[in-house]
């Protein structure tokens, strides 16, 4: 069985600014449909992680992830330095790596 939503939503002019919101109560819809999202638990687990890792809020994260999805941007980076330049790895004759010999190393740093 179906509500039809002019019983369930109200607007007027004098509550919230004129905005639709849930009939008796002075929450916009806006307020419950940007809060009233159900995540299965390994995915708000892998958000949650996300966040804590960038410092952020789960929303501020979803919202970023929502927004990069929605402009078509898979999380694709472009490719790397050594993608780049592969071709020129080996290309040069030299020493190894002088770090491993203490005599070249002295007064580094200094």
């Amino acid at each position: 069985m179906t509500v039809p939503y002019r019983e369930i939503i109200t607007v007027e002019p004098g509550k919230r600014g004129g905005k639709p919101c849930i009939r008796g109560m002075r929450i916009t819809v806006y307020d419950v449909l940007s809060y009233s999202l159900r995540l299965p638990d390994p995915l708000a687990a892998q958000l949650a992680s996300r966040a804590r890792t960038l410092g952020q809020s789960k929303s501020a994260v979803a919202r970023d992830l929502l927004q990069d999805g929605l402009a078509g941007k898979n999380g694709k980076r472009g490719p790397s330095c050594l993608d780049l330049a592969g071709d020129l790895v080996g290309c040069l004759q030299g020493p190894g790596d002088l770090s491993y010999n203490k005599k070249h190393m002295l007064g580094y740093g200094q």
